[in-house]
């Protein structure tokens, strides 16, 4: 595995969000199921910690909340750590024409799986807001 790969995941499961968010494109729900590993859990921006069944309810309630104009944008990605079949990358996710905080500092960590996107799997991830 390697940052690159990770980095790949991150910009391509972002843009499925902002497809998904935005116009609420269904055709894209499978992936988020691909990408999340069983034991997949997030602590959200304001402090609120979901599993994989938690988050995946929340993408649910949020289809086509947003409107077409939807964006994310990915940027200032660093490797954080990298271990056999496990690497964790942090990265500044920017959100475009939608109301409220727009945005958010990650840390995310993965696995080496070849069954799941680009070859990895989402471990964890951890957000904070951020002017």
């Amino acid at each position: 595995m390697s940052f690159a790969a990770a980095v790949k995941e991150i910009e391509e499961l972002h843009v499925a969000f902002a497809r998904f968010m935005g116009p609420g494109d269904e055709a894209v729900f499978a992936r988020f199921e691909a990408a999340f590993a069983p034991g997949f859990s997030m602590v959200g921006p304001s402090g609120a910690r979901l599993d994989r069944a938690g988050v995946l309810a929340m993408l649910r309630s949020r289809q086509g909340a947003f409107g077409p104009a939807f964006q994310i944008d990915i940027r200032d990605a660093v490797p954080l750590a990298e271990a056999p079949g496990f690497v964790a990358v942090g990265y500044d996710e920017i959100q475009a024409n939608r109301p409220g905080p727009l945005r958010r500092r990650a840390s995310a960590v993965f696995a080496r799986d070849p069954a799941g996107p680009n070859g990895l799997r989402w471990l964890f991830v951890h957000e904070t807001w951020i002017a």
